[in-house]
């Protein structure tokens, strides 16, 4: 009995030891560097991104879409595999995101590929 306690405070100690070699909590272990206000590049502005309105579908020119993973509206009474956007000239056109003219034949505009993909590829996993 004496013989178990005895390891068992040893154990103890020996770990008690060994942690107070370990960082104290808090304490970081990353070398973190200052720069001066002098030495940092100031970047500007960045480019000027262009605003897509989009306006709604009219008719009934649509190609099949679900709308819910893929687009498709009819713009200008014909059909767009994308949507309806307002362009800078004020005039209605069909683009899949930055595809102006919508998706060529074959392909969908998938929302979550945000852009024109085989259909295959706009299934929900």
């Amino acid at each position: 009995m004496q013989r178990k306690l005895l390891s068992s405070l040893l154990v103890c100690a020996a770990l008690i030891l060994a942690s107070a070699g370990c960082k104290r909590r808090g304490e970081h272990t990353v070398h973190q560097h200052r720069i001066d206000d002098a030495q940092r590049m100031v970047l500007g502005p960045g480019p000027k991104l262009p605003q897509m309105r989009v306006v709604p579908s009219v008719g009934t020119c649509a190609p099949k879409a679900d709308n819910l993973v893929t687009f498709g509206s009819c713009c200008n009474a014909s059909a767009c595999t994308g949507q309806c956007v307002q362009t800078e000239q004020g005039t209605v056109a069909c683009a899949c995101y930055e595809v102006k003219g919508g998706c060529p034949a074959g392909l969908v505009c998938s929302k979550i590929r945000r852009g024109c993909v085989k259909p295959i590829d706009a299934q929900l996993p």
